[in-house]
């Protein structure tokens, strides 16, 4: 069942659970880049942010993991291999 992170009082007309479209990984090729951003960093741990960093990649933005952050490539590797690209 869904337990929210900060739950406070909301009204009843709010809705108490996230909306299944969020399930649907075609969704998020439809969204922008910061949409993306916002899901990645703000849904941590959750499916939603693997489908957010799936077409984060697929858009050729690569996380760096020492950095914390998301980069872009200005041209594609010369050599990649397991360890490095």
């Amino acid at each position: 069942s869904y337990t929210p992170r900060n739950p406070y009082p909301t009204p009843s007309s709010y809705p108490t659970t996230p909306s299944l479209v969020f399930e649907n990984p075609a969704i998020f090729e439809k969204l922008g880049t910061d949409a993306l951003f916002f899901i990645f960093y703000y849904s941590q741990g959750t499916y939603q942010q693997y489908l957010a960093a799936r077409e984060l990649k697929k858009q050729s933005w690569r996380y760096h993991k020492k950095y914390m952050t998301w980069f872009q490539r200005h041209e594609e590797p010369k050599v990649t291999t397991e360890d490095y690209e």
